[in-house]
């Protein structure tokens, strides 16, 4: 070989090396945040690949999980109020609301207050309320009732809890300057939604609409939900698109009812979540890291954990089915409190031996006399990654934000699926996994076996939500912000009807219009005792 073509082939080789030796030393003095700002981390890898079994069917929406993990930070600040935003943008009876025109006498939200007063409610009276210069007001039902008021008892013992809820954000709002437009709204306190506009699926109809001797009889008699009641109100109706009531609801079906899901039940914020709280991060006030989530997370029972009353006969079906498929799985999948005498509507030890007899399970595993400890039972749900939640009286559910918080993943049955609590609309397929049967229930769980790091993102997702916008201070802000929507409404209703002319009223209107709640009673954030003397005041009935 020509000597000359060696040294420079040499040369090339020793430049080579030099500038190998140059990175690597320079790269050496980078900060570690730098060496690893292209690698994604554990969490974002999961939420880019498919399982490890090869499958690409996630039981969740992958991406809006990567994408509202991102947005978290800033829609959990100044206690979730773009969260609530944002939620109160989906809610169909909003979006229903700000079609209606202002042609009949009254603002057309006032109107729609107005008319769900009147419709029938199943075993309690309603309550219209308003907001008026910044004071928060409810109108006694003296001449302007429900059709069938007299059948009607006062609301159970906590109307006034939720009634000082209104009262306390409105209090809030004003002390921070945040003005809030005149508002009027009608709230109920049953189980279950009422302002039916379509033909339910038979599960939502046998769990709440069947309690409805009405509109069982209305079924009976044309197929679906016509609703006599409805061709009287002013506007709406099942087909238009629009609401015909306005009604604050515990919960609603958003395909099947125009109840707005807004009120929280009267158990938030209890001692219960506390304890919680408190054994979750040594404070109630204060939330974890997440290295020290992490850490708690590899300590979790990889099984499914429900332990609960049988308020409703599929959960211990549901039980019996998952004990037989995959017992590990559900050994903390049972109803206890089964034989009490004084729930005899709850006892499932019949219901037990029947399935045992014809599906194999064990009578004494799923149905056990005894109840549960709460101290037990929250035990039970600090140490599993997996939770049931499933249909009970209504389409709402007093544990899901305690499993939130405490840090799983949220299995939903398809009717609890369908439902939606004022909080939990747009973390359906986000951070609630929806299953149609046990089998199903059993891939879902299997899949995130197989696909821990995206378990533990939705679990920490839901556990941040949770201790944020679901605290005291996260939903009062949750009703500043729906009083603020409806004030709005009613505001931008006023402006266009006063550019308007009056067209002349349809003849049904006029029971609406002359729905007398003049009357009114001031609701303000004072003592328990005076505050419970005005809601009482509020339900008294004409002699």
């Amino acid at each position: 070989m020509n000597p000359r073509l060696q040294y420079h082939q040499l040369g090339l080789a020793l430049v080579a090396i030099s500038i190998v030796i140059i990175i690597a030393v320079n790269r050496s003095r980078l900060p570690a945040t730098l060496l690893y700002v292209e690698r994604p981390s554990e969490e974002e890898t999961a939420l880019t690949s498919h399982d490890a079994s090869g499958s690409n069917e996630a039981p969740i929406n992958l991406a809006a999980l990567k994408l509202f993990a991102g947005r978290l930070d800033d829609l959990l600040r100044n206690h979730c109020d773009r969260y609530w935003e944002e939620a109160l943008d989906q809610n169909p009876t909003l979006k229903g609301l700000q079609k209606l025109s202002s042609e009949l006498g009254k603002p057309a939200v006032q109107r729609v207050a107005d008319a769900a007063v009147q419709i029938p409610y199943l075993r309690y009276q309603p309550f219209r309320i308003s907001l008026v210069d910044g004071r928060l007001y409810c109108h006694p039902l003296v001449k302007c009732h429900p059709h069938n008021y007299w059948k009607l008892s006062r609301s159970p013992s906590y109307p006034h809890l939720v009634l000082r809820r209104f009262a306390e954000a409105i209090d809030y709002a004003i002390s921070q300057g945040i003005h809030l437009p005149n508002a009027n709204l009608t709230i109920q306190m049953e189980d279950c939604p009422r302002m039916w506009r379509t033909s339910a699926s038979k599960n939502a109809f046998n769990l709440c609409a069947s309690k409805d001797q009405d509109l069982v009889a209305t079924r009976n008699r044309t197929g679906g939900f016509d609703l006599e009641f409805a061709s009287d109100l002013p506007v709406g109706g099942p087909d238009g698109g629009i609401p015909n009531g306005l009604l604050l609801s515990t919960s609603s079906y958003p395909a099947h009812t125009w109840d707005i899901p807004a009120l929280p039940y009267f158990q938030y914020n209890n001692d219960e979540e506390t304890w919680i709280r408190t054994n979750l991060t040594g404070s109630a006030d204060n939330g974890m890291s997440q290295e020290i989530w992490k850490r708690m997370w590899g300590g979790k029972r990889e099984a499914v954990f429900f332990v609960g009353r049988m308020t409703d006969e599929s959960r211990v079906r549901l039980a019996c089915e998952m004990s037989v498929l995959d017992p590990a799985l559900s050994d903390a999948f049972y109803i206890a409190d089964g034989d009490n005498p004084k729930t005899p509507g709850k006892n499932c030890t019949g219901k037990a031996l029947e399935l045992q007899r014809k599906l194999g399970c064990k009578a004494s595993h799923i149905c056990r006399a005894a109840e549960m400890s709460s101290a037990e039972w929250q035990r039970q749900l600090l140490t599993h990654k997996y939770h049931l939640d499933l249909v009970g009286f209504g389409p709402w559910s007093h544990r899901l934000r305690l499993s939130l918080l405490s840090g799983a993943v949220v299995f939903q049955d398809q009717l609890n699926f369908l439902g939606s609590q004022f909080y939990d609309s747009p973390l359906k397929r986000l951070l609630l996994v929806p299953f149609s049967s046990a089998r199903d229930l059993q891939r879902q769980v299997q899949w995130f076996q197989k696909n821990d790091a995206v378990a533990r993102q939705i679990a920490w997702v839901g556990h941040r939500f949770a201790w944020d916008c679901l605290s005291r201070e996260g939903i009062r802000q949750f009703l500043v912000a729906l009083v603020r929507r409806l004030g709005q409404l009613q505001r931008e209703q006023n402006t266009r009807r006063r550019r308007r002319r009056p067209s002349k009223a349809n003849e049904k209107v006029e029971d609406i219009r002359h729905c007398d709640l003049s009357h009114r009673i001031p609701l303000t954030p004072s003592t328990t005792q005076d505050f419970k003397k005005a809601v009482h005041s509020c339900e008294t009935r004409p002699e």
